[in-house]
């Protein structure tokens, strides 16, 4: 009989470990870092991806990683992937196994189990019996369909899961929690709500209120049902309400991972690098048109699609990495809501969405939730237009009514401390744009830009 990860003995950190963990227990608490301390994580794919999401969750402190990949590593890993040990032949070694050193030395208190099994190439019922034990499945870097052979088993039995992948520069993380429960503001009947005058762009606040930023917001659990991988891949954009607005909510990333996805669904890709990306052409071209997008309107054009193949770009890796890690702790901790349900990062544009990959069903609640979102949290919502100058940043900041923050490298210090200090930071976009904002202040190289996007 397999044992379920709500059947664990209760741990609870030791007097050692709270040495190790005391920094993070401080930010999310005792009772949050003791449900990571019980977690038991399963994580497929050794790649470099992978290799970002076990560093998160090894310094997390979860109980038990359970690492899976059967391949072997090849010559396009050495020096790509951070775990290997370059002195060592890791050419003779799974992915998992040349990485285990490094993550062992890195927590010693994270059990770590090498399965260099082909997990998803068993039966759905040897899988079933296998994953039902952990407390997150995570999988990366896998193929469409074996994606799907999991997520409908992981779904089936509200297990947490998440998938994601990196196509060259662009990456993405999909996230289904179904069932699962998470702490949410609760609103203040007392308080009334902003309004948003939809003919001038602004928010209005009640004339008379007064509102007390440092009083303590107050949060329930409440659960949330998330789509599957399916769902959230295959939304059917005909509907007269989607194709209002399709223009506006769906950004032109989504179709690059959508027909990267579809392109591995249905095998075209023969390693000719010339004739996939002439296919992946199409396959783009065609679910641009069903989304209702026109192709003159798309940032990345078939002409930069040779991005999308390999090696990947290791800042895409880091930062869609760094999301699914962000998120597998949330979840995991029960604490503020993470990201409903899809993440998509591309290098090749400097845009991040975050949101709703089943638009069709749940369009109108995503639509009211984007709003909300925008008026309460006015003054963190990023721009996700790239920036090229201080003085297009100016121009950007005043055009609009809220106050939006694009950040490029080298921008003044006293301006970077007053966005620190932004009121009301009590959101998945602000808490990591103060992590991203904080590598970016002491990082060697600032030549870069960064752009944060609330859906």
């Amino acid at each position: 009989m397999t044992t379920t990860a709500s059947q664990n003995e209760n741990l609870t950190v030791s007097r050692d470990e709270l040495a190790v963990y005391d920094r993070q227990i401080r930010l999310w608490g005792m009772e949050a870092q003791n449900k990571l301390r019980n977690a038991k994580v399963l994580l497929i794919g050794g790649t470099q991806l992978g290799a970002e999401v076990a560093k998160t969750m090894s310094l997390a402190g979860v109980d038990e990683m359970h690492l899976v990949d059967h391949r072997i590593v090849d010559t396009d890993d050495i020096g790509a992937n951070f775990l290997y040990n370059a002195l060592v032949d890791n050419t003779k070694l799974t992915k998992w196994a040349a990485g285990y050193e490094f993550l062992y030395n890195l927590n010693r208190n994270v059990k770590l189990v090498v399965n260099e099994e082909d997990l998803l190439a068993k039966s759905a019922d040897d899988i079933e019996e296998y994953v039902r034990q952990f407390t997150i499945v995570i999988v990366l870097d896998e193929s469409y369909e074996r994606t799907v052979k999991i997520n409908e088993i992981c779904h089936k039995h509200q297990i947490r899961f998440i998938a994601g992948s990196i196509f060259g520069w662009v990456g993405y993380a999909f996230l289904d929690f179904d069932g699962h429960r998470f702490l949410t503001k609760v609103q203040d009947p007392s308080q009334e709500l902003l309004s948003v005058d939809e003919s001038k762009g602004e928010a209005n606040k009640p004339a008379g209120k007064v509102v007390d930023l440092e009083e303590e917001d107050r949060f329930e659990p409440k659960t949330f049902s998330y789509p599957s991988f399916v769902e959230a891949f295959n939304s059917d954009f005909s509907s007269k309400k989607v194709i209002r607005k399709c223009k506006r909510v769906v950004p032109p990333s989504y179709f690059l991972v959508k027909s990267m996805l579809r392109a591995s669904k249905e095998n075209v890709f023969t390693g000719d690098e010339t004739k996939d990306i002439e296919r992946l052409t199409d396959i783009w071209q065609q679910e641009v048109v069903a989304g209702n997008h026109t192709i003159e309107m798309q940032t990345v054009k078939p002409e930069k699609f040779d991005h999308l193949f390999g090696p990947d770009f290791a800042p895409t890796a880091a930062c869609v990495g760094g999301m699914i890690g962000q998120e597998a702790i949330k979840t995991i901790s029960e604490g503020k809501m993470p990201i409903r349900n899809l993440f998509i990062y591309s290098a090749l544009d400097t845009s991040e969405y975050v949101g709703r990959g089943n638009l069709t069903t749940e369009y109108q609640e995503f639509v009211l939730l984007d709003e909300t979102r925008r008026i309460d949290y006015r003054a963190c919502t990023f721009n996700c237009r790239p920036v090229v100058s201080d003085d297009r940043l100016a121009e950007l900041l005043n055009e609009t009514k809220t106050i939006k923050y694009d950040i490029i490298g080298g921008y003044p210090e006293s301006e970077l401390s007053q966005i620190r200090t932004v009121p009301n930071q009590n959101c998945p976009e602000a808490e990591l744009f103060v992590s991203e904002l904080s590598r970016i202040r002491t990082a060697p190289n600032q030549n870069y830009s960064i752009s944060m996007l609330t859906a």
